[in-house]
C-alpha cells in the first residue's frame, strides 16, 4: 500500500484522483445507502438534538450527489441506538473531532463544516488531504475540499462529489451493476 508522509495506515491512494479513499471501508455508511435510512446513535454528555440537526444535514449532503444513478437511495436518517449503523459521540466540552471507522467524535461547539468533514470518513470513506492537522493547508496538488478544508466549508466542492462517487462505485455497486470506469465522473 502506498504511504505518504501525511497519510496514516488507513489511507490508499487511489489512481488518476486527488483525493485519498480512507482504508476501514468495511465500516463505512455509505454502504447503507440503499437502505430506507441510516441509523445513528447519539452519545455522550453533549446537545444531542444540535448533533442530530448537524448530523442529518452533513449526512444528506453525501447522499444527494449518488442520486444520478436512479437508484432509491436513503432520504432519511433515523437516530437510535438499538441497532445502529454509526455512532456519534458529543463532548461538551472542545476535544479535537475525530472519527474512527463509523463513530464520528464531536463537541457541542463543533462547526457544520466539521460534521461535513467527519461524515466524509465515516459516510463517504475518504480521508483527510490537510497537512500538518491545519484545515485549509491542502496536500500538493489537492484541490480545495471538505476533506482539506473541514470547518471552513460549509458545503461540497467538485472534488468531494467525485470522491464520494468513486466510492460509491468502488464500495458498493458490484461489477455487474457498473461496467463504467471508476474514474469516470458520471454515475
Amino acid at each position: 500500500m502506498p504511504h505518504s508522509l501525511f497519510c496514516d495506515d488507513n489511507c490508499v491512494f487511489a489512481p488518476a484522483t486527488k483525493y485519498i479513499p480512507w482504508g476501514l471501508h468495511q465500516q463505512c455508511l455509505i454502504r447503507k445507502v440503499f437502505h430506507p435510512h441510516i441509523t445513528i446513535c447519539v452519545e455522550g454528555a453533549g446537545d444531542h438534538d444540535r448533533a442530530k440537526e448537524m448530523a442529518t444535514r452533513a449526512l444528506m449532503m453525501w447522499v444527494e450527489p449518488l442520486r444520478i444513478a436512479n437508484t432509491p437511495l436513503s432520504h432519511e436518517i433515523e437516530f437510535d441506538c438499538q441497532r445502529p449503523d454509526g455512532w456519534i459521540v458529543v463532548k461538551r466540552q472542545w476535544e479535537r473531532e475525530h472519527t474512527q471507522g463509523n463513530v464520528v467524535t464531536v463537541s457541542d461547539q463543533s462547526a457544520f463544516g466539521t460534521y461535513l468533514h467527519e461524515f466524509g470518513h465515516a459516510f463517504a470513506c475518504i480521508g483527510d488531504t490537510y497537512v500538518n492537522g491545519l484545515a485549509g493547508h491542502c496536500l500538493f496538488g489537492q484541490p480545495h475540499s471538505v476533506m482539506c478544508d473541514g470547518l471552513l466549508r460549509k458545503d461540497l466542492s467538485d472534488d468531494d462529489i467525485k470522491a464520494v462517487r468513486f466510492q460509491f462505485r468502488t464500495l458498493v455497486q458490484t461489477l455487474s451493476e457498473s461496467q463504467s470506469d471508476p474514474n469516470d465522473d458520471n454515475l
